[in-house]
């Protein structure tokens, strides 16, 4: 967002959608890539999804959740956990890894585990 549109607030840039056609085409261009990603997932989990959880600021907007939705709710059941813990999560993760009680894991770029290293 901040590339095209000078902000990194999903907020703000929503607000610029609903009054500017290039900023409408960027949000709806980024529902679309998450969904992409999402898609891709799927696809390297052999189809085997048991839901698709939504979550983090984003999940806050109706809207733009249903932007993604529209998209992806054919493939499984689509869950939105607004807000969350996401910065604590990172850094309880990173703690283990520091304490050494979790292992770095190292994923290929489709998201597939190559290994683990611990510290």
């Amino acid at each position: 967002l901040m590339a095209y549109l000078s902000t990194n607030d999903l907020r703000t840039a929503l607000e610029m959608a609903e009054k500017d056609e290039k900023a409408n085409i960027i949000v709806k261009a980024m529902a679309y890539q998450i969904a992409k990603g999402i898609g891709e997932m799927c696809t390297v989990l052999g189809g085997q999804v048991d839901a698709i959880v939504l979550t983090g600021g984003m999940a806050h907007s109706n809207k733009f959740v249903d932007m993604i939705r529209s998209y992806i709710s054919k493939i499984s059941l689509v869950l939105v956990i607004a807000g969350g813990y996401e910065m604590e999560a990172l850094a309880m993760g990173t703690l283990r890894i520091l304490e050494g009680r979790e292992k770095v894991k190292f994923y290929d770029q489709r998201g597939v585990k190559k290994h683990e290293k611990a510290l």
